[in-house]
Order: C-alpha cells, then structure tokens, then sequence
C-alpha cells in the first residue's frame, strides 16, 4: 500500500465498542481497543494515501448472533423469543441484513471513499443511543 500509495483497511467491529453489553464482557472490553487500533493507525499512513476505517456491526442476521441467542437459551428463553426480543431492541425493529454491512465495506474500499478515514461508523438500524 505504500509503495502503490493507495489503500484501504477496514477493521470489522461490532457496536459495543460505543456501548457495553453487560452480556457480552470481553467483547465489551477487546472491542474498544480495536477501535482505538484503527485511528491511531488511520492518522499514521493517511498522508500515505491510505484510509483506515472501522465498520461497527449491529445486530445483524448472521451465524455470530444465532450462537449468541443460543447461549441466551441456557437461562430458559426460546431461541424465537430470544431473537424476537433483540429486534424487537433495534429502532429499525428488526436484523440487520449482511449485504447491508457489506455494501458500507465496498463504499470503504473504494475510490469514493478517498477522504473518508479514522471513521468508525455504525450499521445499526439506529441501536446506538450515543451522539
């Protein structure tokens, strides 16, 4: 990337690295610090030409969610009310789909983008209560 002078780096990340999940403590802690990683990063190889960004994940229709509605079964929920419950929790009322993530990847990666670093930016139906 330097030597082309060109670049994009995309950090995946989810929302609790703007707001903690008392359910979710070591993604709650490791997250923010990944975050952190990527704007420090973004103003170190800007001047190089290369943008570094960070995608901030929602609940989102993925496998990821279905294991952690799982594990919310142990304490004698339904799987159904389980995931009811969360999208029930996103403003939007309802998943995130992955294309929706995606398409903000491909924005990212491309040209387009050129001015667009140290950005951490939320695909959340609106689940994020911060400013």
């Amino acid at each position: 990337m330097k030597a082309q002078g060109w670049g994009r780096i995309i950090f995946m990340s989810s929302t609790t690295s703007r707001e903690p999940d008392e359910d979710l403590v070591l993604s709650s802690v490791t997250r923010p610090g990944v975050t952190a990683l990527a704007k420090t990063l973004s103003r170190e190889v800007a001047s190089l030409g290369i943008t570094v960004n960070t995608i901030l994940c929602g609940y989102a229709d993925t496998g990821r969610l279905k294991s952690v509605l799982h594990e919310a079964t142990r304490s004698g929920a339904t799987y159904e009310r389980a995931l009811s419950k969360t999208a029930a929790s996103v403003p939007m009322g309802r998943l995130g789909h992955p294309e929706e993530v995606s398409a903000l990847a491909v924005f990212l990666a491309s040209e387009k983008s050129s001015y667009l670093t140290g950005q951490a930016i939320a695909v959340d139906g609106g689940l994020l209560r911060g400013v």
